[in-house]
Formats: structure tokens, C-alpha cells, sequence
């Protein structure tokens, strides 16, 4: 949010969406902008871990916390087991007929 609301108070940074924004400032200001997050959440310990396991990242691997793990507003998806095999690509038509 910090990031949109700084392009909408200062016209200059605008180019930011345009790409006529040097390089160097576009890191510069994507370094303020996680920084200002991280002084907003460091506090947040719980939150974070939280949301690092809703993703995966902070589970454990043997797999007994795969149920923690969340796919967008999917609520009943199922992490596959270890040694599952993948899945094929489904083509656009069968897509949509499993989106139905």
C-alpha cells in the first residue's frame, strides 16, 4: 500500500510505472519501501510465521503440516504426498470443463 500511495502523493515517481525511472531508483525505492514494512511487522513475529506457513516456506518436512498450507481462496486443496506423480498439463478445454 505504502508503495501506491507514494506514487499517487508525488507526481515525479509516477514515471515509476512508465519505466522512465532510473534503474537505481527504482531500488532505492522498493529498499525504502521494505524497509518501512519490516520496522511496520518486525514486531509481527507470530503473523509472519504464520503467513510463511500458509505458503509453505516454514513447514515441517515430513509433511504433517501440509494442512496449514493455502492455495488462494481454494479451500479444499490437498498438498500431493511425497513421490506423487505430477500432473499432466490439462488442456484449455478440460480446464474449463473442471472449472464448471
Amino acid at each position: 500500500d505504502r508503495f501506491w500511495e507514494d506514487l499517487v502523493e508525488d507526481p515525479d515517481k509516477r514515471h515509476f510505472l512508465n519505466e522512465k525511472l532510473r534503474s537505481s531508483d527504482k531500488r532505492i525505492l522498493l529498499t525504502r519501501y521494505a524497509s518501512e514494512a519490516w520496522v511496520a511487522l518486525k514486531n509481527e513475529s507470530k503473523m509472519i510465521f504464520k503467513c510463511a506457513q500458509r505458503v509453505g516456506y516454514a513447514n515441517c518436512r515430513c509433511g504433517c503440516e501440509n494442512h496449514k498450507i493455502r492455495v488462494g481462496n481454494i479451500v479444499d486443496y490437498d498438498v500431493p504426498k511425497l513421490g506423487t506423480p505430477k500432473m499432466k498439463q490439462l488442456t484449455r478445454e478440460k480446464a474449463k470443463q473442471m472449472a464448471q
